[in-house]
């Protein structure tokens, strides 16, 4: 009993980085979580972060995001993806779940039939860490962006690892997963230790996107 409850909360806590600030060196002064908005009124609070939800249309939001490829060419993210339907993942270095969910992507290479964006920003990750993953995992097929002033969050309201977003051709979200995908069947996972239990979670993803 007190086994499923453990692996239970490692599927509810654990599947992914939530705002954690986890980089591949260790870093002695902690950063902010987020870009610090400087249009926020502090006698009126915090403004509330946008939550990206099935049905929403996401054209208005990414028409004000750029991002650059790793030639470092700068594309509006609205005009990259409409027209197609595309599968947007949000990874950053040191997330476990995301290194493992790419290392399954990089051994199974799995044929995925919308556009595939591997996607990071610079809170989380440096220009030469965003490239450092691309050439690691180049064999994955994908286009690869890079966030530079920290819109993925202020737009998009990302603030948790790994997160994968689908959209039709009309920019539309069909699905917003949040973490690594579930399996339908998780109590077979009841005994196992939690490398297995990471790699089944990742595995389960990338079967995931193979039926998009």
């Amino acid at each position: 009993m007190y086994r499923f409850l453990f692996v239970f909360l490692v599927f509810i806590f654990c599947q992914s980085c939530i705002k954690a600030n986890f980089t591949e060196k260790p870093i002695e002064t902690p950063k902010p979580l987020a870009p610090i908005n400087e249009n926020i009124n502090p006698l009126e609070g915090e403004l509330e972060v946008y939550e990206i939800k099935e049905g929403d249309n996401l054209s208005a939001k990414l028409k004000k995001i750029f991002v650059y490829d790793v030639k470092n060419k700068k594309k509006n993210l609205n005009s990259l993806l409409i027209g197609k339907n595309s599968l947007i993942i949000f990874v950053k270095p040191g997330c476990i779940f995301c290194e493992s969910m790419l290392a399954v992507m990089n051994s199974l290479k799995p044929k995925i039939k919308p556009d595939v964006y591997i996607a990071m920003e610079a809170q989380h990750a440096t220009r030469e860490q965003f490239l450092e993953k691309y050439n690691k995992n180049s064999s994955i097929k994908a286009s690869w962006i890079y966030d530079k002033d920290g819109k993925f969050y202020s737009e998009l309201g990302l603030s948790s690892f790994p997160h994968l977003v689908l959209v039709n051709k009309q920019l539309d979200v069909v699905r917003n997963q949040l973490g690594l995908v579930i399996p339908a069947k998780k109590e077979k996972l009841e005994n196992e230790p939690f490398p297995v239990i990471l790699q089944k979670l990742s595995e389960e993803t990338v079967a995931w996107m193979q039926t998009l």
